[in-house]
């Protein structure tokens, strides 16, 4: 079997449009020209292989790790409320992946894409050039989605 990346980013790609109703914006890579005030992009996608356990069918271990980039903007100059709203987004990715409820099964595999995905580091950036400012405020979170499969 060759490597479980595309089932990985579909299947969050998915997830990730069921947790971000419009008007978020959820895009399978960069969004282009496309804008709304809520982005959420699946960019880049890595991986790492290992020999698994021994076995007559070779099987390896595929560690897979997504960049989700949650982008928030508003008009004005309240930096605080933009960067929180980036935040109670990346926290409902979080939840989701890490839900212990009776959906959980489905939710930590990504439908069974994977064995496990979660949310593994986050890196949150503001805006800072001065022309942007003037005209409102944006924070951009770029989060890393490590999943774990058997190939």
């Amino acid at each position: 079997m060759s490597s479980a990346a595309p089932a990985f980013k579909a299947a969050l790609f998915t997830a990730c449009q069921t947790l971000y109703p419009v008007p978020a914006l959820v895009t399978y890579g960069h969004p282009g020209n496309a804008s709304a005030n809520d982005m959420i992009a699946l960019m880049n996608v890595t991986s790492e292989q290992e020999v698994g356990p021994l076995s007559p069918q070779r099987r390896r271990e595929e560690t897979l790790t997504c960049d989700v980039v949650i982008s928030c903007w508003r008009s004005g100059a309240d930096q605080q409320t933009v960067t929180e709203a980036a935040y109670a987004l990346l926290a409902s990715l979080e939840d989701y992946l890490q839900d212990t409820g009776v959906t959980a099964s489905t939710q930590i595999t990504l439908g069974g894409a994977v064995r496990d995905a979660r949310v593994t580091s986050h890196e949150l950036a503001e805006t800072e050039d001065p022309d942007d400012m003037a005209l409102g405020r944006l924070a951009e979170i770029t989060a890393t989605v490590t999943a774990r499969v058997r190939i």
